[in-house]
C-alpha cells in the first residue's frame, strides 16, 4: 500500500484566514494541521493475469475532522473508482 496526504482542492479553496470566523477556537494555521492527518491509500490487489487492481481510498475523517469540515462547509468527494494497471 502507498500512502499520501489528501489534498483538498487548494486552488478552489479560500485561504485559511477566510475560515477563521467559521472554525471557532482555531487559528488559521491550525486548520490545515488538523486536516493533514487524512490520507489517501492505494491498495494494490494482484490479479491472476498479472495485472493489479488498484483501489484508491481515503481514510475516514476523525470526529474532530468531521466537525471541522462541517463548520467550514466542506464536503469530501466520493471514494475514487478502482482501476486496473499493467504492472
Amino acid at each position: 500500500m502507498r500512502s499520501r496526504p489528501v489534498r483538498l482542492a487548494m486552488a478552489e479553496m479560500p485561504s485559511p484566514w477566510h475560515f477563521r470566523s467559521r472554525a471557532s477556537g482555531l487559528t488559521p494555521r491550525a486548520i490545515p494541521d488538523k486536516l493533514s492527518t487524512m490520507r489517501m491509500v492505494d491498495v494494490h490487489v494482484p490479479t491472476t493475469d498479472g495485472r493489479h487492481l488498484v483501489l484508491p481510498r481515503r481514510t475516514e475523517p476523525t470526529p474532530d475532522q468531521q466537525l471541522l469540515l462541517h463548520q467550514l462547509d466542506l464536503q469530501l468527494p466520493e471514494q475514487p473508482p478502482p482501476r486496473l494497471s499493467a504492472s
